[in-house]
């Protein structure tokens, strides 16, 4: 089992490359494989597809934005000290070098969405979970009133919050100066709402 993971990280991670360097329509398997040292073989057999690859892509470009947000569950973070973890980090990663094309790949993968179902719903399904975790970081905080946060209500916030931030990333990925202190600035006043 041990050998499938190691297997599963060096595709992804191969896959994640080639898509930076050609672009997923360019990303062919064969290279992909190439790169991971391995045979497109391990690719069927780990994920079925390229389809189901290209989605595990996805999924773990997003595992990585929860895990570099991880200290959003330190319980002593007030409710506006999480909201800027979270917009910091967002920010900082739209300005990696890898995060242009990156973004156009979930893009592409989402125009894909329209006319597939399957693609549709497990990027659905990412967004949902990424959207989860986020609220649940946001959960029981106390806000400026003095109000905890309930689960319905850090829901919308997390949804908010995500939704101005990536339109923000995206401005910064087009080369746009969005500076940090305004993104956070609109954020909190979404939580004073």
């Amino acid at each position: 089992m041990e050998g499938k993971a190691r297997n599963r990280t060096a595709l992804l991670e191969a896959a994640r490359e080639v898509i930076v360097e050609e672009g997923h329509r360019g990303a062919s398997l064969g290279v992909i494989a190439g790169r991971a040292g391995l045979t497109t073989g391990a690719i069927y057999s780990i994920f079925g597809s390229k389809r189901d690859l290209l989605i595990a892509v996805i999924e773990d470009i997003h595992r990585r934005v929860i895990a570099d947000l991880q200290q959003l569950s330190d319980p002593r973070l007030s409710l506006e000290q999480v909201i800027a973890v979270y917009v910091a980090g967002r920010l900082r990663a739209a300005d990696a070098k890898d995060a242009a094309p990156l973004l156009a790949f979930e893009t592409e993968l989402s125009g894909l969405a329209q006319s597939d179902p399957v693609v549709s719903t497990r990027l659905r399904e990412i967004s949902v979970r990424s959207d989860r975790q986020f609220a649940e970081s946001l959960t029981g905080r106390r806000d400026e009133r003095g109000l905890v946060v309930d689960e319905r209500r850090a829901g919308y916030l997390a949804l908010g919050v995500r939704a101005l931030v990536l339109g923000f990333e995206q401005r910064r990925l087009r080369g746009e100066a969005v500076p940090e202190a305004m993104v956070l600035d609109l954020a909190i006043a979404m939580v004073r709402q």
